[in-house]
């Protein structure tokens, strides 16, 4: 099974929620604002290596090398999962990651995307994430730093 799954429903609108609803899961009845919103339905994996099994195949080798590096620059952080995202928590901070179809989505923050965005020219990123490619080069010492920014680890 694959971490984000799109079911089409047609149109649904909910009275009284403030806000109307676009899209109903028809498998998980989640509601979303967005027509055909990626997301999880169901049970989380029961690890954050059981998730990067779960991915392509074509995938895996990039999520592994991320999932590597998080565990040599914070080896006591514990890998967890947050709004259906593994995420890796130490006593300081925390980051997620996410396998969608082009790159990993990296969550580390705003004030780190902030702080490394002059060293992020050529990704693709927005206020709080960071996209890694799967078929192009990671500048692997700049997300090792941001790494350590997110999770707040001592050099």
């Amino acid at each position: 099974p694959k971490f984000f799954e799109i079911h089409a429903k047609p149109v649904q609108k909910r009275e009284g929620k403030g806000r109307d609803t676009m899209w109903v899961c028809p498998k998980c009845g989640r509601s979303f604002q967005r027509q055909n919103q990626g997301h999880y339905c169901g049970m989380a994996p029961e690890s954050v290596d059981a998730y990067v099994k779960e991915q392509d195949e074509a995938h895996q080798k990039r999520l592994e090398e991320l999932v590597g590096l998080v565990r040599s620059v914070a080896p006591d952080s514990e890998g967890t999962f947050k709004w259906s995202m593994p995420s890796f928590q130490s006593r300081t901070g925390s980051l997620q990651f996410a396998a969608c179809k082009q790159w990993i989505s990296l969550n580390v923050g705003a004030d780190v995307i902030e702080r490394f965005r002059d060293d992020l020219e050529g990704l693709r990123h927005k206020k709080d994430a960071l996209y890694l490619p799967y078929e192009q080069p990671v500048p692997w010492e700049t997300i090792r730093q941001m790494i350590k920014e997110a999770l707040r680890e001592e050099s």
